[in-house]
């Protein structure tokens, strides 16, 4: 499959609020403590709820995605992912982006749980798993992969 992508740093919005000026690519999942990243030059915000409801009103959409991956297309490393508790939307977002950029879904997943914060859960948001899924044809294999890991 190629070179394995670059992990996009998953954080949360207090340390994406104080940091994340030090990256030169931000997407923001929330736009809670957006008013420090406002000014940042090369920030995309696609604000939707955590929730695994498709009917849900702000649930993730194939718009939110297609913006996602066309931004992370072209973003320049390192790329700063962030939701508000850093565990769940910004996840999912991130293991989207790799297998996007060519890495597997089993690589992208352990390589992103071996650089996520301890202290904080890695449950990546199965609805936004299964719309990066489908936006990138994988045919449920990112899907797939994240949930055999999850209910080990």
């Amino acid at each position: 499959m190629g070179k394995p992508a670059k992990v996009p740093v998953v954080r949360n919005a207090v340390e994406a609020a104080e940091a994340g000026s030090q990256y030169p690519s931000v997407i923001s999942l929330v736009d809670v403590y957006a008013p420090k990243l406002t000014r940042h030059k090369n920030r995309l915000l696609r604000p939707f709820d955590d929730v695994i409801q498709n009917s849900h009103p702000r649930a993730v959409s194939d718009k939110d995605v297609a913006a996602i991956l066309e931004f992370a297309a072209t973003a320049p490393d390192p790329l700063l992912v962030h939701c508000l508790a850093g565990q769940s939307r910004s996840t999912a977002v991130a293991l989207g982006i790799m297998v996007a950029r060519g890495s597997s879904p089993e690589h992208a997943y352990d390589a992103l749980v071996s650089v996520h914060p301890t202290e904080r859960p890695f449950t990546p948001n199965l609805l936004v798993v299964a719309r990066f899924d489908l936006a990138l044809g994988s045919g449920g294999t990112l899907f797939e992969a994240v949930f055999s890991r999850l209910t080990e």
